[in-house]
């Protein structure tokens, strides 16, 4: 399980104190964690996934699935489901250089007149993801 905590860390771009301070433990605890001299309580798993929400259970545990849970919308659509702790900007806030990317993506999507935009998710290659709400 250390190793799948160490991704979380390291996917989040933080350092392992902010993940400590973030999820309300010891700083100490999670050196520990992380260095294998302790494992993590089930206390600790449940504050990872409170703070986490987007982290799959399974796979924190017992490292079968994928990382971040999957919700299937409608048939053919799948979203990763949103991490409550995420910074979330508007889209009219983004730098010129992303709202390029976004405008020059090679993903098309075709909604309804009805329907307006709620949230867009960016897929770095890194394995990182930003969300952005209108």
């Amino acid at each position: 399980m250390k190793d799948r905590i160490k991704k979380i860390i390291r996917d989040e771009s933080i350092s392992f104190s902010k993940f400590a301070d973030e999820i309300g433990v010891l700083r100490s605890s999670v050196s520990h964690i992380l260095t294998g001299r302790n494992n993590p309580s089930l206390e600790f798993v449940q504050k990872v996934l409170n703070r986490y929400r987007n982290i799959n259970i399974e796979w924190l545990i017992y490292g079968k699935g994928e990382m971040y849970k999957i919700e299937k919308n409608k048939p053919d659509e799948i979203t990763i489901q949103q991490n409550n702790g995420l910074q979330t900007d508007q889209i009219s806030s983004l730098d010129t250089n992303t709202k390029e990317i976004i405008n020059n993506s090679s993903v098309i999507a075709k909604m309804p007149k009805s329907k307006e935009v709620e949230k867009v998710i960016l897929f770095y290659d890194d394995g990182t993801f930003r969300e952005y709400y209108s």
